[in-house]
């Protein structure tokens, strides 16, 4: 019961003081956090290469496209070396496709192309597709 009455009469200076370390503790640990993340983001810049795909389809083929080639290649692509991540879009309104891609560098993603074009890409696209592929590749700019 004095162990309850002392804690329920500290004084106020004391309970602020309380209060400030606590708060500075949290913002110490959020700095900490946010300096770690950025250190990491920091390593990690130019660490990848990012690959667009933009491929013009033939009229109402993008959503054919997607159901019946990238569907199945997905799950491929996503466990070939040196994939990171990849997003696919369909242009409002129009046809045509914009895949934007991650790889580790460019070589792994040209290893992964010639894959594809080993197993019959351009055949498959043919059917789907008015031009060739417009491929292009860009590095990170460090900040």
């Amino acid at each position: 019961m004095n162990n309850k009455f002392q804690v329920e009469n500290k004084s106020e200076a004391e309970l602020s003081k309380r209060s400030f370390f606590r708060e500075a503790s949290a913002l110490g640990a959020g700095m900490a956090l946010f300096a770690t993340s950025m250190s990491t983001e920091a390593q990690t810049t130019g660490s990848y290469t990012l690959v667009t795909l933009e491929l013009k389809m033939k009229p109402g083929k993008a959503e054919s496209f997607c159901t019946e080639i990238l569907g199945p290649a997905l799950p491929v692509t996503r466990r070939f070396d040196g994939f990171i991540n990849l997003v696919v879009y369909i242009e409002n309104g129009q046809d045509a496709i914009f895949i934007v891609e991650k790889w580790k560098t460019k070589e792994h993603y040209e290893k992964y192309l010639k894959f594809r074009m080993d197993a019959g890409l351009g055949e498959m696209l043919a059917p789907f597709i008015t031009a060739p592929p417009a491929i292009r590749f860009f590095d990170p700019r460090p900040e």
